[in-house]
């Protein structure tokens, strides 16, 4: 008997269509809380999808057949491998317009410091433990703010795999982004360095301890060089 109460309780996934690709998936609808809007991103296009679940009454008990054992553990199985991952999209639920930020550094000091920094500026920040971690977070979410050590998990002869896939970005969506790069062997602010290594803002590693008042100067001036570029991109009622 309580078998067939569990199931009669459960709650289907909840499908989701993205309104400017149409691509489809599904979220456990317990993820998302009742009666409240909270805003998604498409993987594929990381459009931004609104979706309100309002509270539901509940279904009246009805006796359902009672299935195999070997039968249900497949089908429960079947829905949890194409259910909705929130642990790899920890962004999702978050308020529209909230800022987040992800931290590449491998020395555990300077993580905590600029996570603290940020914290206070009013990021939600993450610290990936390796570059497949920190591919795979991106792959689901666009970042308003990437920092990454070019030492980071990397040998740095080699080109860094994260900056690698910053530039493969479209341009329209890695101009909403702004990428640091922290390293012992350029000035901080080097633009001309910066250029080449297709980031915002250089911070050597001698400056770290000045994050906050570098990078507040150098958002400054990027926002001023792109304000007519994101004032069309607002008219145009697209996010920045």
């Amino acid at each position: 008997m309580t078998a067939i109460f569990m199931q009669c309780e459960r709650t289907m996934p909840m499908e989701i269509v993205c309104s400017q690709c149409q691509a489809k998936f599904r979220i456990p609808d317990e993820k998302i809380p009742e009666n409240q809007t909270v805003v998604l991103t498409c993987p594929k296009c990381r459009n931004r999808i609104p979706i309100e679940r309002h509270r539901r009454r509940p279904p009246a008990m009805e006796p359902m057949p009672v299935q195999p054992e070997s039968s249900a553990r497949s089908s429960e199985a079947e829905t949890e491998t194409e259910a909705y991952d929130a642990a790899d999209r920890p962004f999702d639920f978050i308020a529209p317009g909230a800022k987040t930020a992800m931290i590449c550094l491998s020395d555990m000091e300077a993580r905590s410091m600029v996570s603290a920094e940020l914290m206070a500026l009013g990021f939600y920040p993450v610290m990936p433990q390796d570059c497949e971690e920190a591919l795979k977070r991106m792959r689901f979410h666009v970042f308003n703010l990437v920092i990454v050590d070019e030492r980071f998990d990397c040998n740095r002869q080699e080109q860094h795999p994260i900056l690698s896939h910053i530039e493969s970005l479209a341009m329209d969506i890695r101009r909403t982004m702004f990428v640091v790069l922290l390293t012992d062997r350029f000035r901080t602010m080097d633009d001309m360095a910066a250029f080449h290594r297709s980031v915002n803002l250089i911070i050597n590693d001698r400056n770290l301890q000045e994050f906050t008042k570098i990078y507040k100067r150098a958002v400054a001036d990027h926002e001023a060089f792109y304000s007519v570029f994101f004032e069309c991109l607002a008219k145009l009622g697209k996010h920045v």
